[in-house]
């Protein structure tokens, strides 16, 4: 981002996030910030079953499975059965007439010139293009099957009108007519979302493939993203071996959708401690479900602050936040994460070159900022999910239970998939 752009943005960067305009103010800021979090968890430790800390570390308690009883059982199986006689059944080919009827997402995957008033034809040959990726048929095989619609035609239609910017326009129109059904607010408000990766198997050759010791084979992972709401805002192709914490912010940042989200669940593939930094930044709540969390370290400011139980642990001599480096260079965080959401540079490819970056082959001032700025956020961050494991879990849970929905994310990963072929060719 431009000097001058950024000079525009800067109070209004900072303001919505919480942060501190001046750098004068920032040491201060970090510290009572993080003095907070520690007198939260200090408050709450004699009544935290979950984790409790002492001379040798966290001690952290295996929540019991709960098991529902026999009159409890008995309503599910019987609302279950409710709803397996009352669901509407539906041709998919009518499903999609009818959605698009009510919201109208093939205009975008057509020319500018049939947008505003397209014909029945150009509308079946569309959503027959949609059905032919969406089920993995392919454009010939679609052909054979519906009548008036011919393979140049659904050919022409797959190869230069499926892109990825028009299926994210779509998709952010489905979106926002999810979230728009009362249905919805019940499960969620559309202001909480997670994301989780799902590997295929695909022994053709594409941009993204790399090889998977899962599958033995060839293989794709999307990783997808998730509204608590259930509505999935973004899908994004990305190779096997990369890790996942890298794109995280890409669906937050770059969907299309009305959506105001302010929490984000992953699980321990999309964490990392500059991923924290990131999310405070941008004035989000970073929320891993992080894997032998106990292992994880927390960080102080003041060394002359009483920290009760937690003075085991952050008390010792490499546990010190150097605030000064962080107010030194406050502006320039400042400036890379606005230019990062503004979109003139793509988040994923930004964080995996400062996740790569190790310390004791290059440092510079830049890299040792986001390190101690990230052990801040991080420790605040880690302090809550103690609290609040439930929390996370049930956020995160959400994610899970949509990936087994095929419906859910089976068709735009394939969609993603046949995009990321078209790509490759």
């Amino acid at each position: 981002m431009p000097d001058s752009v950024w000079e525009e943005k800067r109070s209004q960067f900072f303001g919505r996030a919480g942060l501190p305009l001046r750098s004068g103010e920032v040491s201060s800021f970090l510290q009572q910030r993080l003095g907070n979090a520690y007198d939260r968890f200090s408050n709450a430790a004699p009544g935290n079953t979950y984790a409790t800390v002492d001379e040798d570390g966290w001690h952290l308690s295996v929540d019991s499975t709960e098991r529902l009883g026999a009159d409890s059982q008995d309503a599910l199986d019987g609302l279950k059965s409710w709803l397996g006689h009352h669901m509407r059944r539906i041709n998919l080919a009518d499903l999609l007439i009818e959605v698009d009827n009510d919201i109208g997402f093939s205009r975008s995957f057509m020319a500018p010139s049939l947008r505003k008033d397209p014909s029945p034809d150009d509308v079946c040959t569309t959503l027959a293009a949609v059905m032919a990726l969406g089920c993995n048929i392919g454009p010939f095989t679609m052909s054979q099957l519906t009548k008036g619609v011919t393979y140049s035609q659904l050919k022409r239609v797959c190869d230069w009108q499926m892109t990825s910017e028009a299926q994210r326009s779509a998709l952010a129109q489905v979106v926002d007519a999810i979230s728009g059904l009362d249905t919805s607010l019940y499960w969620g408000e559309g202001k909480t979302s997670a994301s989780d990766g799902q590997r295929f198997a695909l022994p053709r050759k594409v941009l993204q493939q790399t090889y998977s010791k899962v599958f033995s084979d060839y293989a794709l992972e999307f990783y997808s993203f998730v509204a608590d709401n259930y509505a999935p805002f973004y899908s994004s192709p990305i190779e096997c071996t990369d890790r996942d914490a890298a794109f995280v912010l890409d669906g937050l940042l770059y969907n299309e959708s009305e959506l105001e989200l302010e929490e984000h669940y992953t699980d321990t593939h999309g964490y990392t401690e500059i991923n924290f930094t990131a999310f405070t930044m941008l004035g989000r709540r970073f929320c891993p479900r992080i894997r032998g969390i106990k292992h994880q370290r927390i960080y102080r400011i003041d060394k002359e602050r009483d920290y009760g139980p937690l003075d085991v642990i952050v008390g010792r001599s490499d546990r010190t936040i150097d605030t000064a480096l962080i107010a030194e260079h406050w502006d320039q965080l400042g400036h890379l994460y606005a230019s990062l959401e503004a979109g003139h540079s793509t988040a994923s490819v930004v964080l995996k070159r400062l996740a790569g970056y190790d310390p004791r082959i290059v440092s510079t001032a830049q890299t040792e900022t986001l390190e101690e700025f990230s052990r801040q956020s991080s420790s605040c961050s880690i302090c809550r999910s103690l609290l609040c494991a439930g929390e996370c879990a049930a956020g995160f849970l959400k994610l899970s239970n949509s990936m087994r929905w095929r419906g859910i994310s089976s068709t735009v990963a394939v969609v993603e998939l046949t995009l990321a072929n078209s790509r490759s060719r």
